[in-house]
């Protein structure tokens, strides 16, 4: 009995017809950091205690950060496995939330540090 050789052709990601597409989780972690920067980021503003503002926008930068990190990473796997996983919105839009709150509070700290805050 002879052995198959192997083929040179790619394999090639099909759709599973038993089971719909999945959300990717790093479309889900950017989006749902999204939220929770945009959440805390109007949290100085209720609180107005300055002890706690340099501490609220740090971890805004951090999680803002981490949230276009995973952004990015989940549309170089979107990319890649284009039948069995959805969130690009997900994930652009999260993408952008995070840079704009990203900025947002870099500037504040880097005008708070130049009035010696």
């Amino acid at each position: 009995m002879k052995m198959e050789k192997p083929s040179d052709l790619p394999l090639q990601l099909r759709p599973d017809p038993g089971r719909g597409p999945t959300t990717n989780q790093l479309a889900k972690v950017s989006f749902f950091s999204a939220i929770g920067v945009t959440l805390a980021f109007f949290s100085p503003i209720v609180t107005r205690n300055d002890s706690w503002v340099i501490l609220i926008l740090f971890c805004i930068v951090l999680i803002s950060a981490f949230g276009v990190f995973c952004g990015h990473c989940a549309c170089v796997q979107l990319k890649r496995r284009k039948y069995n996983q959805e969130g690009i919105a997900m994930a652009v839009s999260g993408m952008i939330f995070c840079y704009i709150y990203l900025g947002l509070s870099s500037l504040i700290l880097w005008v708070m540090h130049l009035d010696g805050f």
